[in-house]
């Protein structure tokens, strides 16, 4: 999975953040799949590209397909409430999940990769949880983090920021 969060001056503001997303694997999973949002936290999910898929749609805050060829890849757009307020005032909490890739009682391994833009003028990367270790690959450059790594279970990724003085 590809996932690509935009934070703005206004997420900052209200925890929202723009996101497009892509999946791609989705034939290990059956001829249908189902991809759930929390119902609270999605707004706008739209199917922006669907390769290899017979059937797609929006169906509330979740997207199903059916039909799914091999290498068949669904992308999406949507905004998330995924931005919470940190600690301490002026610190954020990006957290971002759950990653996984079940099917029926089993995990199975998968592969994320996030990128994270934000304004680097307003706010700071203060680091990421998991934290960067064998098989995890993180990249934080002032306005840009990414993170990428192969598991298997329940993934959640939390990236914390805090606001620069004014």
């Amino acid at each position: 999975q590809r996932k690509h969060l935009t934070i703005t001056r206004q997420s900052l503001d209200d925890g929202w953040v723009a996101s497009r997303q892509c999946h791609g694997q989705l034939n290990w999973w059956g001829d249908a799949v189902q991809i759930v949002f929390g119902r609270d936290t999605v707004r706008g999910l739209e199917i922006t590209r669907a390769t290899g898929i017979e059937k797609s749609w929006v169906e509330g805050h979740t997207v199903q397909l059916e039909g799914i060829a091999p290498h068949g890849e669904v992308c999406l757009k949507s905004t998330n409430r995924v931005l919470h307020p940190g600690d301490q005032p002026g610190d954020y909490l990006l957290r971002i999940g759950p990653f996984k890739f079940q099917l029926f009682d089993g995990f199975f391994p998968t592969k994320v990769r996030v990128r994270v833009d934000y304004p680097k003028e307003l706010i700071r990367y203060n680091g990421t949880k998991p934290a960067p270790a064998e098989g995890v690959f993180l990249q934080a450059t002032p306005g840009q983090v990414l993170f990428e790594t192969v598991f298997e279970g329940v993934l959640w990724i939390e990236m914390r920021f805090s606001r620069l003085a004014e």
